[in-house]
């Protein structure tokens, strides 16, 4: 007899603006032979393979999504688990180059009228 896999929750974090980042799955009971996800990401890509999955968010996405996943086996499939997953906040952005006060005084001396 084989034994049903069990899937489980899962929480995980990637960065922003990446991509195919590999999700540890909780399963646990019989050995799964294959996983499937069962709901897709609202804010991105899960993309089950064998008995893998990544997910890819959104372009410009920030924030928290989720989608749910089950696994297989000759002994059946699990029930639905939830994956949560945390997409990182852009970098900061880098403020302009500054500019030397001579650049400054050149700049406005350019600038005055007659």
């Amino acid at each position: 007899m084989t034994i049903t896999p069990t899937a489980g929750a899962v929480s995980a974090s990637v960065g922003y603006g990446s991509s195919s980042n590999p999700i540890t799955l909780n399963l646990s009971g019989g050995t799964a032979t294959s996983v499937a996800v069962a709901a897709p990401a609202a804010h991105g890509t899960a993309t089950a393979s064998g008995t893998t999955i990544t997910y890819t968010p959104a372009a410009g996405y920030t924030g928290a999504d989720s989608f749910t996943y089950r696994a297989t086996n000759a002994g059946g499939t699990s029930a639905p688990a939830t994956v949560t997953i945390t997409v990182g906040a852009p970098p900061p952005r880098r403020p302009p180059p500054a500019r030397s006060a001579p650049a400054l005084a050149m700049a406005a001396a350019a600038t005055r009228l007659p």
